[in-house]
């Protein structure tokens, strides 16, 4: 079907470009034109995305032998506005603090992987994007303070944006 289709680009493109010379009526070669298109387009209509089964239970020598869905999404990575602000107990911002960002499955701090750490700047805030894996759902923060408003458990679902403001003591 490759084949066909190539043959087909081809011979329509040399066909288009002798008509124009031949015969410079802009409709007719239009028309032409069109009917080229539409013939590619139909060759299109009829590839089957169906797997070949040999491609199934056969180990893969070159990337042409891979079989992957239509709908299969390769972006794995989701990116994230991170906003976070630290104020101490006179609300003001609470400069060079550092917080550490975890992924969790279940919120358990014993469950967690370290993402990154970040400090806070002059005012008291850290705003940044990160990529996270789209297979992190949840996310812990953890300031480091001994407060009693040190950690904060965010679910991710459907989130652009990490947002949260810590009140220290």
């Amino acid at each position: 079907m490759k084949l066909f289709k190539t043959y087909l680009l081809k011979r329509s493109s040399m066909l288009t470009m002798k008509m124009v010379k031949k015969c410079p009526n802009v409709l007719y070669n239009a028309a032409y034109l069109y009917l080229a298109v539409l013939t590619v387009n139909m060759a299109n209509a009829n590839e089957s995305y169906r797997p070949d089964t040999g491609k199934l239970v056969t180990k893969a020598a070159q990337s042409k032998d891979l079989y992957v869905e239509p709908d299969f999404n390769f972006q794995t990575l989701k990116t994230y506005t991170l906003e976070l602000s630290v104020n101490n107990q006179a609300g003001q911002p609470a400069q060079g603090s550092i917080l550490r960002i975890y992924s969790t499955d279940d919120g358990l701090a014993a469950q967690r992987s370290l993402l990154g750490i970040v400090r806070t700047d002059q005012y008291g805030s850290v705003y940044q994007t990160i990529e996270l894996s789209q297979s992190v759902k949840q996310v812990l923060l953890e300031l480091n303070s001994q407060s009693h408003d040190n950690q904060v458990l965010i679910n991710l679902k459907e989130q652009e944006y990490i947002s949260y403001v810590f009140e220290v003591d």
